[in-house]
């Protein structure tokens, strides 16, 4: 009967730090969202011009270079622009 106890106390006390951490998780996902809705919006404004221009610059300027960066980890790419450049 000690040991039902145990692990019931055991499932309640893993059922709280779920809640928690899905709690978390919700928060985080909130916080993330309207910076993601701003991002899908800026990239629904580039056209054909601005990829090809892009492709242009021999050094990129520091936003850009930052940009392509994170696109680069997103899809576990070494963070080049010349690994950039075969994405676009």
């Amino acid at each position: 009967m000690d040991d039902c106890r145990e692990e019931e106390k055991l499932l309640n006390e893993m059922r709280i730090a779920l809640d928690r951490l899905r709690k978390d998780a919700e928060a985080a996902v909130e916080n993330a969202n309207p910076q993601y809705e701003n991002a899908l919006n800026a990239l629904k404004l580039l056209n054909k011009a601005d990829y090809d221009e892009i492709r242009t610059f021999r050094q990129p300027p520091q936003p850009v270079l930052a940009v392509m960066n994170t696109i680069c980890i997103m899809f576990h790419r070494k963070p080049e622009y010349l690994v950039f450049e075969s994405f676009i």
